[in-house]
This record gives structure tokens, C-alpha cells and sequence, in this order.
């Protein structure tokens, strides 16, 4: 075919001056090359058609060493200067694949190729050996100055318990192990609500009618004594009494005429209901009627009678008070013991039952028997507490601990249990309070450190265990060493860190 006779001699022609040109101008293959290809298209009017880019670059890969002062990749470095423009693609015109062989290289480039690839690098040489030395130093550093151990101790431990016997006051400023008191704080809190409340009571509420009548004698001179309970009759046929004796005045008589003395007095309707309360009316006694003081004794009345009725009315009881009270503090009890909290600082604790609570007022708006609907109840509450610091209570203990303290043992404070054998008991008045408790603490062996350091160093670590398990003092011991590699204790005793759990 036409275009590969071309290809071939394409290829020939490139391989021939390339080796007459490197000679010339090793420094400079890519421009050589590209010149080359440039003079060729120009001779021949060589169509080359769009070149599989990676079968390329891997043969032209093959032809130079990718060493430094070499120029790799020939073709893929043409392509990125655009010695080869890109051209559209043609259906009809057929790909061509150029392949190079390695045995067709020129000679001058397979010298190069045997040169570059046969010969060791300097650095490469001076890395190697820099390695080596820092492994070895670093290998005696570790050997020398690394190893360390490190030895957990948990001597053996016994319980030991007092009762004892304390006080507190607000008084004290610090405890004092002598009399076995400590400082204490007071605290209160005041608090006020009110609230309203319904009440639950009913009464049937009957009611007479009262009002004033004028009695009038028109009898005789001498005074008339009306009882109690005397009736006077409406004009309607009401009844209404007297409440109390009377004694209605004489008459008087004037030129021959008799003029009617007369008297205010209060009645009540004989009966409850709102049907007595009457409009002014005039009233007879029926106790003299069918004698003659029946028309001489009568009454009147200018004003109406008020207040009759019958029904049921709400009343306040006594356990309407008492339970609004209950509720009301209740309620303000939570309160006032969330401020009451609220107030203790950190590093205080409040006694069990350490607290004093005083209803110091209570108001109601109505009281027992009270014809209301409903009332308003407002109380004050005031609580107080005594405080305790808790570090106070435990040092105390512990010198108690400490006093006591058989030789060689030392106390675990941090093991401090306390029990509460009593209540308290508090003098509010003085603030101060006295408490009775057991106290339990581990007293631990003590460990002496620096001989324990000396018997083991330079030690193996089955000699350790050995030495370890020996010490009737040690209730159980750990050991590690770093770096792992190492089997025993250092010989300085810098080395050696031992730590008392």
C-alpha cells in the first residue's frame, strides 16, 4: 500500500539522521527530531494519520533511557509543542501503527542506554551508609540510655474502725482534734405565698324578718307591761313578736279627752321566709282581743320589714382552713427547701435531719362559720440548716486515725467510710449540734521506696517476682520495662520508677 511504503521510509529516513545527529548535538534530540520531521513532511507531503497515542509513547520509551540529562518521551514531548497538529478524522483513510524495534536502535543510542543503566549512583552509595551508621548509634542510644522499669506496688492492708463522739457549732472557726468539734455554717430561707381558696361548707340560712312598731295606749293613764314574746298581728294576718318586756306610757287626758301615749318597739316575724318582709302596716295584739284593750292597744309601723328569707348559703369550715393551710405549705415547703439547697456552697452537706422549719404567720381572709363563697390564706415559712464542711468532718477522722496508728502503717483516707449511729441533736438557739458515728479507714503498710530501688537494680525479671512475692509488706505488685526488648531492671536507679497504689 502506498501509505505504508511511506511509513517505512518515514522510519528510515528518522533512524538515519537521528544517528548522524546525536553525534552532533546529544543535548538537543527533541528540536533535532522535530526539524527532521518537519523537513520530511515537506519533501514528501507525507500524510500521517492520528498516531495510537500509547503504543507511542510506550516504543519511544524503549528507544531513550529515562535518565536525567536524557530527552525522554519524544513524540508525547512533540505533541505537547504541537509539532503534530491535530487533523480530523477520516473514515477512508486507514491507521498506521509505526513500531521501532529495540535491534533497530542506532548504536549511539544503545551506548548510552548500557551507560546509564550499568552505573551506580554517589548518593545512592552515601544513603546507604548514612542508614547504617544511624541504626548502629541508634541501636547503642536504646542499649545505653533507653531501658527504664516500672514497678506498681499494692501493699497489703487492714481495717480499722472508731466510734466516736462529735460536735459542731457555728461558733468554731477551726476543727480542733482535742475537743472533737468542728466549724459549722447556718443557713434560712424565708419565704411568703398566698392563695385562694373555695369554701365547702353550706348552711340552710333562715332568716326573720325584723323591723320597729309604734305601740300606742289609749286605755287608761296607768302604764301597760308588755312581755316578751308579746304578738302583734299585721294587717295581712303576719305575726311578728316582741323580743324583750315593755312597758307602754300611760294615757294622758286633756279637758276630758284621752290623748294615746306611745312607744317604739323592735319585733320579729313569728316565722322565717321572705313572705314577712312587709310594707309599713297597722298591728293589733291578739292577746286582748274579745276585752276591751283590744281597740285601745294597737301599733304601726312606717318603715318595712327587712331581712326574712330562707336558703342555702356557703359557709367556711374548719377543715376547709386546715387543709388550704396543708396545701398552701406544702407547696411552699418545696420551694423554700430548693432555695434552701440553692444556698449550700460547694464543699458544705447538710446534716440528715438538720433542718428547722417555723410557720411563723398565717393569714386568712375569713373565718370559721364565715358566710363566703370562697377566702385567701397567705403563710410565711422560715427554714434553717446547719452546715457541715465535709473536708472538716474527714480530717478530724483521720487524725483520730493517725493518733491510734500501730508504727509502720500508714492511713488510706481515701477509704474513709462513715456511718451515722445516731441522730443528731440540735440546740437552735446556741447552733450548735452533737453526733455520735463509726468511722472505718484501710491502714496500708508502709513501703520503703528507695530499698526496694537498691535490691533490684540490675536484676532479671524473674528475680523481681521472686523479691517481690518475699516482702510480707506487698500485697500484689505489676512490673513493666521499655523498651521491650529488655528483660531487667536498670542498673541506675534513675531508672527504676516504683509507684504505691
Amino acid at each position: 500500500l502506498p501509505a505504508v511504503e511511506e511509513q517505512e521510509q518515514f522510519e528510515s529516513i528518522t533512524a538515519a539522521s537521528l544517528e548522524g545527529k546525536l553525534d552532533e548535538n546529544k543535548d538537543n534530540m527533541i528540536d533535532i527530531l522535530a526539524k527532521e520531521m518537519k523537513n520530511n513532511k515537506k519533501k514528501n507531503r507525507l500524510i500521517v494519520s492520528k498516531i495510537d497515542k500509547d503504543a507511542s509513547l510506550k516504543k519511544m520509551a524503549d528507544i531513550i533511557n529515562p535518565k536525567k540529562n536524557i530527552k525522554v518521551n519524544l513524540f508525547r514531548s512533540a505533541a505537547k509543542r504541537r509539532f503534530f497538529p491535530k487533523r480530523k478524522k477520516d473514515a477512508k483513510e486507514p491507521k498506521i501503527k509505526r513500531r521501532i524495534k529495540p535491534e533497530n536502535y542506532p548504536d549511539s543510542i544503545k551506548e548510552k542506554m548500557a551507560y546509564y543503566s550499568g552505573k551506580p549512583s554517589l548518593l545512592s552509595k552515601f544513603f546507604a551508609i548514612f542508614i547504617t551508621a544511624a541504626i548502629i548509634i541508634a541501636g547503642i542510644i536504646g542499649y545505653l540510655i533507653l531501658p527504664s522499669a516500672e514497678l506498681t506496688i499494692f501493699p497489703k492492708t487492714e481495717a480499722e474502725s472508731l466510734d466516736l463522739s462529735l460536735t459542731g457549732s457555728k461558733d468554731a472557726v477551726a476543727i480542733n482534734a482535742q475537743t472533737n468539734e468542728i466549724p459549722l455554717k447556718e443557713i434560712s430561707v424565708r419565704k411568703t405565698k398566698s392563695q385562694e381558696f373555695l369554701a365547702t361548707g353550706e348552711k340552710q340560712l333562715d332568716e326573720k324578718a325584723r323591723g320597729v312598731i309604734t305601740v300606742y295606749n289609749e286605755y287608761s293613764s296607768e302604764p301597760q307591761t308588755l312581755v316578751a314574746t308579746t304578738r302583734f298581728e299585721s294587717s295581712d294576718g303576719k305575726i311578728f313578736r316582741i323580743s324583750k318586756n315593755v312597758i307602754i306610757p300611760g294615757a294622758s287626758i286633756n279637758e276630758g279627752k284621752i290623748i294615746a301615749s306611745w312607744l317604739d318597739v323592735e319585733v320579729t316575724a313569728d316565722q322565717p321566709g321572705e313572705e314577712y318582709n312587709i310594707g309599713p302596716s297597722n298591728f293589733t295584739i291578739p292577746g286582748f282581743k274579745g276585752g276591751p284593750k283590744f281597740a285601745a292597744f294597737y301599733g304601726s309601723s312606717k318603715e318595712a320589714m327587712t331581712d326574712g328569707s330562707t336558703k342555702k348559703v356557703k359557709v367556711v369550715l374548719k377543715t376547709d382552713l386546715e387543709q388550704a393551710q396543708k396545701i398552701l405549705t406544702d407547696g411552699l415547703r418545696d420551694e423554700v427547701n430548693s432555695s434552701l439547697k440553692d444556698q449550700i456552697p460547694e464543699d458544705y452537706k447538710m446534716f440528715e435531719g438538720g433542718t428547722k422549719e417555723d410557720l411563723t404567720n398565717v393569714f386568712p381572709t375569713a373565718k370559721e362559720n364565715d358566710q363566703v363563697d370562697k377566702f385567701t390564706l397567705e403563710i410565711e415559712i422560715v427554714v434553717r440548716s446547719l452546715l457541715y464542711k465535709e473536708d472538716d468532718l474527714k480530717n478530724l477522722i483521720n487524725s483520730k486515725f493517725v493518733a491510734a496508728m500501730p508504727e509502720g502503717k500508714n492511713p488510706l483516707s481515701e477509704t474513709q467510710k462513715i456511718e451515722w449511729s445516731e441522730p443528731i441533736e440540735i440546740d437552735w438557739q446556741k447552733g450548735e449540734a452533737k453526733f455520735k458515728i463509726k468511722a472505718e479507714e484501710d491502714l496500708a503498710f508502709e513501703i520503703d521506696i528507695e530499698k526496694i530501688k537498691s535490691d533490684l537494680a540490675g536484676k532479671k525479671e524473674v528475680e523481681v517476682r521472686k523479691y517481690l512475692s518475699s516482702q510480707l509488706e506487698i500485697e500484689r505488685a505489676t512490673i513493666s520495662f521499655w523498651p521491650f526488648w529488655v528483660k531487667k531492671i536498670p542498673s541506675q536507679l534513675k531508672k527504676i520508677k516504683v509507684i504505691i497504689k
